[in-house]
């Protein structure tokens, strides 16, 4: 369908985005996910290779925590390089969607987003906190290693930054979103595959039960970050989600949370609560466009 303007320079051709269309985008999808999360598996096997010795001798007991530290950034990082690379090239030659699509542009609204639900995300670990003594189940959890509190945060800021919030955010709610373009169906898609890629998650899970109540914390925060995602325009509100998430377990560990099936209902039921409130908030004003349509120079844009 052409679509006209008042304007030549605006004439723009719709992309029909068919069912085997949103198929492959899933999956390719899942894709990038598991080959930007396995990247500092391969890493370190590299690094454990090359120089076994070394790798020894940062694992043993008198080894610097911050040369520790530097070393799991140094093997994280690359993780958000494998992702920009695999959502650029792939939606470049497969999709021909542009950089610009991908919603990651920070600015001042942006990084407000990304404090507030960050700020969110500690408020929902510290009421589920409250809660703790009401939820049963608590499951076997492996001892933390006896770290001072910086090295703590410096872990967790690694592991909800780097390898957690903004690649998967960068893929979910923002190279997903920019190929299917802002549209109702893309916002349960983006929610569903998501929560379902977490089947394979290990959080301490023992049995079938457990790894379904499990996906209620990925449904709760898909929820909330595509909802924010869409409200926002930009992906670094997802991030403040996910990497909010991630991080408010130093709230849990200072409060003691146990790690069991009802406090993962719990805190997905409140990033659901979040999620709701912001769809019946924003929902009627949010943008909602068309799948990506071809500008002249052979793009598709959103």
């Amino acid at each position: 369908m052409v679509m006209t303007s008042h304007s030549p320079s605006n004439i723009v051709i719709q992309r029909p985005i068919t069912p085997l269309t949103t198929l492959v985008v899933a999956a390719a999808a899942i894709v990038i996910t598991l080959v930007s999360a396995l990247t500092p598996v391969l890493l370190s096997l590299v690094l454990v290779g090359i120089a076994p010795d070394f790798t020894k001798s940062i694992n043993s007991p008198d080894a610097s925590i911050a040369v520790g530290l530097g070393i799991k950034a140094a093997i994280t990082a690359p993780t958000l390089l494998v992702c920009i690379t695999l959502c650029l090239t792939i939606g470049r030659r497969w999709f021909g969607i542009e950089r610009r699509s991908l919603a990651w542009r920070f600015s001042p609204a942006a990084l407000v987003w990304l404090l507030v639900m960050m700020g969110v995300a500690g408020l929902i670990a510290f009421g589920v906190g409250l809660l703790q003594d009401l939820l049963p189940a608590t499951l076997p959890t492996e001892a933390e290693p006896a770290w001072p509190w910086w090295a703590k945060v410096v872990n967790t800021i690694i592991l909800a930054f780097l390898l957690q919030g903004i690649p998967e955010e960068l893929i979910w709610r923002g190279w997903v979103v920019a190929i299917l373009g802002r549209q109702k169906s893309t916002f349960w898609i983006t929610v569903i595959v998501f929560t379902a890629l977490h089947l394979i998650s290990q959080g301490g899970q023992r049995t079938l039960l457990d790894h379904l109540l499990y996906l209620a914390t990925p449904f709760g925060l898909a929820v909330a970050a595509t909802a924010v995602r869409f409200a926002s325009g930009s992906i670094w509100a997802a991030v403040g989600v996910h990497a909010g998430l991630h991080m408010s377990s130093l709230v849990e560990t200072a409060m003691n949370t146990p790690n069991s099936p009802g406090v993962w209902v719990a805190t997905g039921f409140g990033w659901l609560l979040v999620g709701g409130v912001i769809m019946v908030r924003y929902w009627d004003r949010m943008p909602w466009t068309d799948p990506l349509r071809r500008n002249r120079r052979g793009r598709w844009m959103s």
